[in-house]
């Protein structure tokens, strides 16, 4: 079994000058490491079944800037497709569409209405998806250090092993990012907003453990973590 243990030191940070904001621990170069093997994983439709960039983008955006991928959450029993959107160049996780899919909304800004009980904006900057998740984990209940580690862990792969893995690193790095955004809402967003959308409670009491078999993942991760119903079945092409 592998087990995340904290790996991380807020002390051991560094800013990206064209991020400007903080990405990985300081003397690594796993992140440039991740985003060039996640550009290769993308670039091969055939090894990403499940991943695709949708075929009509939205708000007259170029189509190959974004990846679009379908999930579904649960608010007191009632399911709720919702669709992430990343920024294919660098995988950023620049925004979600609420369930009734009409409005995109950004990770900051004016944009989140927390009066509005269709938002799903998220208490997540906007940013690099291992940097945004690494620096929030000061504006998140505790006990997150272990999805962090995990996606950390998904940046430290060789080339080698993430072919091993074929679509599965891709595929479950997804799942992981889209439920740490999930998690990472302030008390406030949770309670006014989607109280029990995430299994907040799930996440304060359980701790991430994967097997080296990626697939005992689902099993591992989703039950423990998320109420979502075979999630690693739903992400897919929109």
């Amino acid at each position: 079994m592998i087990q995340f243990e904290n790996q991380l030191d807020p002390s051991r940070r560094r800013v990206d000058k064209k991020l400007t904001h903080d990405v990985l621990p300081r003397g690594s170069n796993n992140y440039k490491a991740f985003i060039n093997n996640w550009r290769e994983e993308l670039s091969d439709k055939n090894k990403i079944g499940d991943v695709h960039v949708l075929p009509t983008p939205p708000d007259n955006e170029q189509l190959s800037r974004f990846i679009h991928v379908k999930y579904t959450c649960y608010s007191k029993g009632e399911k709720h497709k919702c669709v992430g959107k990343f920024k294919r160049q660098d995988l950023y996780f620049v925004g979600v569409r609420n369930g009734l899919g009409k409005q995109w909304f950004s990770l900051e800004g004016s944009e989140i209405d927390i009066g509005n009980s269709e938002s799903i904006g998220l208490n997540v900057s906007h940013g690099s998806l291992v940097g945004g998740c690494y620096r929030s984990l000061d504006e998140v209940v505790t006990n997150q250090n272990e999805l962090v580690n995990a996606i950390i862990f998904f940046s430290t792969l060789t080339k080698e092993k993430l072919i091993g893995l074929k679509n599965q690193a891709a595929r479950h790095c997804l799942v992981l990012i889209i439920m740490y955004c999930e998690a990472a809402r302030s008390n406030s967003i949770r309670d006014d907003v989607a109280e029990n959308w995430s299994g907040h409670d799930m996440f304060e009491k359980k701790k991430l453990i994967m097997d080296d078999d990626p697939g005992t993942w689902k099993t591992s991760i989703i039950h423990h973590w998320m109420k979502m119903s075979d999630l690693c079945e739903e992400v897919q092409a929109c």
